[in-house]
């Protein structure tokens, strides 16, 4: 899968260092993930939600911090579109963000 973008991810880490590791393990897995179809996520990551418009919310760092990501499975392309804490995340529609 190809993410866009990953800068955002990166930037959220060096401002929130505990999530670090989560967010470079979900980067590693999803870069060399073959996802086609909602299932083939929670498959690889069971903890993840699907959600409608074709997200899906990861918990990062033992569930401090939220993850929403778009995706477009007939490209392999992932758009990040929300990373957070949970209070963020709580001030957020993940369907339409």
């Amino acid at each position: 899968m190809r993410i866009i973008s990953v800068g955002t991810l990166h930037n959220f880490h060096k401002k929130n260092p505990t999530s670090k590791t989560g967010l470079v393990l979900w980067i590693k897995s999803m870069k060399s993930a073959q996802i086609e179809k909602p299932n083939d996520i929670t498959e690889l990551f069971n903890k993840s939600r699907i959600i409608d418009n074709n997200r899906a919310i990861f918990n990062i760092a033992k569930n401090k911090f939220r993850l929403v990501v778009a995706f477009n499975f007939s490209t392999s392309i992932v758009y990040i579109r929300f990373i957070g804490t949970h209070a963020d995340y709580n001030n957020i529609n993940p369907e339409t963000i």
